[in-house]
């Protein structure tokens, strides 16, 4: 396989939204700056959330905007944007969440970090550290790529020759594990899944507020009980075909989902609705029921 390189004239940024909130503007100027291109993705927001994305500044002439006329899902708006990219030539893209802020430098720093790799063609996805509401950062600072079992979407490289020949994001799970599935897809391949220890990101997870219990200090996502229900039911999905492969990270995934379902019981409101909606996760989980559910 060939060199294909990596930097601004064969990466295009992608920006999937969805209701956003009053800061998106802000985020978005920031990080358009730094590609040659963006293209935004929306998943049919509404009223001014919808007139804050077709507002984006594009003063620069780079960017250009995919409007669903329904939510079809994160997976499905990944693939819209990777198609876009493809068909423009690019070779590389950068994939951001609505509510991210990455670094200036982002692709500068991951760009020089892959050419340091020996064995760089066959690196199929590159993540980044970042940094939570609470502080918290993914890894301890530092530099250079380590491997990684999975990484999440926001901030990754995806290399468009390894979504070719893997195939698209899994649009039958909607939201949630999907970013999570495909690094391990990814890895069945036979392609490199790396993630760079530098700070390159701020990133929002859910609504999160920490709550302090004696010497425990548990941080409450207060996710929907809708993306509880994702939550549960893709995990359960990603267990019965991906155990074999991996079945040190597939266990770690049900025993979080044990865990929170502790936490929400125990802290979170709506604590029947989020109950109810995480044992119907299950139960089509075990079913192999996919797709989207109202």
């Amino acid at each position: 396989m060939s060199d294909i390189g990596l930097g601004k004239e064969n990466t295009i940024a992608l920006v999937v939204t969805h209701h956003p909130d009053a800061g998106l503007s802000a985020r978005f100027g920031q990080l358009a700056q730094h590609f040659d291109r963006v293209i935004v993705v929306d998943n049919h927001s509404q009223d001014t959330a919808l007139a804050a994305v077709r507002d984006l500044d594009n003063s620069r002439g780079n960017v250009s905007h995919i409007f669903n006329d329904e939510n079809v899902g994160i997976a499905a708006a990944l693939n819209q944007g990777c198609r876009f990219a493809a068909e423009h030539g690019a070779d590389w893209v950068a994939m951001f969440d609505q509510d991210s802020t990455p670094a200036g430098d982002l692709l500068i720093r991951l760009a020089n970090e892959w050419q340091t790799e020996p064995d760089r063609a066959r690196i199929g996805l590159i993540g980044v550290n970042f940094q939570s509401k609470s502080g918290k950062t993914l890894l301890p600072a530092g530099t250079g790529l380590i491997d990684a079992r999975v990484v999440i979407t926001s901030g990754s490289l995806l290399n468009l020759s390894a979504w070719q020949q893997v195939g698209p994001f899994r649009e039958d799970f909607f939201i949630d594990e999907v970013d999570h599935e495909y690094a391990i897809r990814l890895r069945r391949n036979g392609w490199h899944v790396k993630v760079s220890r530098r700070l390159l990101m701020a990133h929002a997870i859910g609504s999160p507020r920490s709550r302090r219990i004696g010497g425990w200090q548990p941080v409450l996502s207060h996710h929907s009980p809708l993306r509880r229900y994702y939550m549960v039911r893709n995990r359960i999905l990603l267990a019965r075909e991906h155990i074999g492969f991996d079945p040190r990270f597939v266990a770690s995934q049900l025993a979080r989902s044990i865990r929170e379902t502790a936490t929400v019981l125990a802290f979170e409101p709506q604590k029947l609705d989020k109950l109810i909606a995480m044992s119907r996760g299950l139960i089509d989980g075990f079913r192999g029921r996919t797709g989207r559910v109202e």
